[in-house]
């Protein structure tokens, strides 16, 4: 509205972030049901992954150029089209990718990998920042859990992010894990096949 006050316009931003939470929070645990329930099949189509992370990249650049990250996609050879679901495997590339821009120090840069490794392509998201503690590694993939760490920096996350990522790709004959380190942070790497 052109006649809201500044205190108003504040109030309203507030709302409208509160609101995106909810919404984000609640389709988190539609996810986690359907999943659960065994109904969140994959509907596959030739789909590139590249285009996917694209879209991805898309969607969080103004958070990431809100904290002076860059995001840069690096791709081994050309893509080729994959039977994927877009819906299911965008949602796992948004949940790595949105973990990384919030955990990555500002001003620092999250790097994208695509690499063909066997029959599979095999997807890296490295976040320079936030080291995953021994004691908290079996833990990461599991419903609802987040790290102390990584409460600390983003209070307000729900822990169904990872472990809906894991099934989405689980869903599609791929692999999940991470190497974590002080040198060079987190990674997280799925694979799905060609």
């Amino acid at each position: 509205g052109k006649n809201l006050t500044i205190k108003q316009k504040e109030r309203m931003t507030n709302l409208y972030i509160s609101n995106e939470r909810l919404i984000n929070l609640v389709n988190d645990l539609l996810n986690v049901a359907h999943i659960e329930a065994g109904k969140k099949t994959p509907v596959k189509q030739p789909t590139k992954l590249d285009d996917l992370i694209g879209v991805s990249i898309k969607l969080l650049e103004p958070e990431a150029e809100r904290r002076k990250q860059t995001i840069t996609l690096k791709t081994s050879a050309t893509i080729h089209e994959a039977a994927l679901d877009p819906k299911i495997i965008g949602e796992a590339i948004n949940n790595f990718l949105s973990n990384a821009v919030a955990y990555a120090p500002e001003s620092s840069t999250i790097r994208i990998a695509i690499n063909k490794v066997d029959k599979n392509y095999q997807v890296a998201f490295n976040n320079p920042g936030l080291m995953i503690s021994a004691p908290e590694r079996d833990k990461i993939f599991t419903k609802f859990y987040r790290a102390p760490e990584a409460q600390k920096i983003r209070p307000e996350g729900s822990g169904l992010g990872l472990f809906i990522a894991k099934s989405a790709v689980e869903s599609h004959g791929g692999k999940v894990w991470f190497e974590s380190s002080a040198k060079a942070g987190t990674t997280f790497y799925f694979t799905v096949p060609m």
